[in-house]
């Protein structure tokens, strides 16, 4: 990853490992769904992360959750 998460970015990416939807995470976050779809494709990108194949939230999962050992 050469652009770091912003922090915001992080916490989008935090609740979409924890299965949240788009909508709820909005709910959560007090922004737009469409800012919430920005968000995401701005932090797959920094990841690398492919809309296919495979499920990319995921992907960002697998990706947030080893991020967390690291600093654990």
């Amino acid at each position: 990853m050469n652009t770091p998460l912003s922090p915001r970015e992080r916490q989008v990416a935090a609740l979409i490992a924890e299965g949240r939807t788009n909508a709820e995470i909005a709910s959560r976050l007090r922004i737009g769904a469409n800012t919430v779809k920005n968000h995401t494709r701005s932090i797959y990108a920094k990841l690398g992360i492919q809309d296919k194949p495979g499920n990319p939230r995921v992907l960002l999962a697998r990706w947030y959750w080893r991020e967390q050992e690291k600093t654990a």
